[in-house]
């Protein structure tokens, strides 16, 4: 009876695909159905569970225990999506993430993330006779973020990463499409803590008012090339009209929204010495280069790109534990993609350096002095 509870609860709870008040089977016996009130799918969990609790009569305990019990024993999906590949060996498998994809499942019974490519990725190579340990992914990129994601095969490795992840020993350079006309180099330290009145949204603390939920943020930031003032680049339907973002913190008043031909436009890799929700969108944009796409943070146009133009192009473990082979020391490089490429022509930017050229104009930057 046990376990005809849990498989109700947990269906009730997770997949939602049947009416309200349809009758739900606790057993192969239809003596044993009993009805349960099933919640709409549009309900968030917390209100999905609650409901489930009223319907079934189960204490908070006991239901909390059920459910976990069912998480664990839930398979990840297996998405036949392709995977990306920029390298991989017996302990690690890093991929190029393209935009519009979430990192992981929001729930384990769903798929759609990069989680679930490489499962399926994995899995059809051991289809195929080669030994393979499923994927464990080791960071995150927001959803309309592109670029390096790197995943573990070994569950020790895992932990040993996971850990210089959160010690800030781990080196990212981002790639993003700004508006402005920055220094060569510039440096972003204002703290930030969480908007309250948003869902999910940063905002940069005043000087002066800091409290206990605000977090100490830095980023560098170096400057890769410029557009020129005026300029409509052959084949270009330019110059491009901008829209304010929802929260933008920077002064619009510096920027012709209107005349799309005043604007300046940049390339710009962003260095994050701190690992804050949102640090490199909002820094950059609090320091007056929004970038280009950002909903919440940056300047809109549709023409020019269709999400925030922010790429993670290079990922470097600073240490790997003995006996593991570094699987890069030059770190993972992903390549700029093609909305990105495509922006940078419309605006009249250089997109012809791949990214072990800006890697280098990057290394010059930091090897010069430049933040010291």
């Amino acid at each position: 009876r046990e376990e005809e509870i849990r498989r109700a609860a947990s269906f009730i709870a997770f997949h939602l695909c049947r009416p309200a008040g349809e009758r739900v089977r606790g057993g192969d016996n239809e003596d044993e159905d009993f009805t349960a009130l099933t919640t709409p799918v549009t309900l968030p969990l917390p209100e999905r569970i609650k409901i489930v609790r009223k319907s079934l009569s189960l204490s908070e305990k006991r239901l909390d225990k059920l459910l976990k019990l069912y998480i664990r024993s839930e398979p990840l999906v297996a998405d036949d999506q392709g995977l990306d590949v920029i390298y991989e060996d017996e302990y690690w498998l890093c991929a190029n993430k393209p935009p519009f994809v979430r990192t992981a499942p929001r729930h384990r019974f769903e798929g759609n993330s990069m989680v679930n490519r490489a499962i399926g990725y994995v899995r059809r190579k051991r289809a195929s006779g080669e030994g393979q340990a499923n994927p464990h992914v080791l960071h995150r990129l927001d959803m309309d973020t592109s670029g390096v994601l790197l995943y573990s095969k070994d569950k020790d490795l895992c932990a040993f990463v996971q850990t210089l992840f959160r010690e800030r020993r781990v080196k990212k350079h981002y790639l993003a499409i700004c508006c402005g006309n920055p220094p060569d180099h510039f440096i972003a330290d204002s703290a930030l803590e969480r908007k309250t009145d948003h869902e999910i949204a940063m905002k940069v603390t005043a000087e002066g008012e800091e409290s206990e939920a605000t977090k100490p943020s830095k980023t560098l930031f170096v400057t890769i090339a410029r557009s020129v003032k005026g300029a409509t680049p052959a084949g270009s339907n330019g110059p491009y009209s901008l829209r304010l973002s929802e929260l933008h913190p920077f002064d619009s008043s510096s920027m012709d929204l209107e005349d799309g031909k005043n604007n300046h436009f940049c390339l710009i890799c962003a260095i994050p010495l701190t690992g804050r929700t949102h640090q490199i969108r909002l820094h950059v944009a609090d320091a007056g280069f929004p970038i280009i796409g950002d909903t919440l943070y940056g300047m809109l146009s549709e023409e020019l790109m269709e999400r925030q133009a922010l790429h993670a192009f290079k990922l470097k473990l600073n240490e790997v534990p003995e006996g593991v082979p570094d699987p890069s020391e030059a770190g993972f490089l992903a390549p700029l993609p093609q909305d990105m490429a495509s922006c940078l022509a419309k605006l009249g930017i250089d997109n012809t350096m791949g990214v072990e050229e800006i890697e280098t104009i990057v290394q010059t930057a930091l090897s010069s002095g430049a933040f010291d």
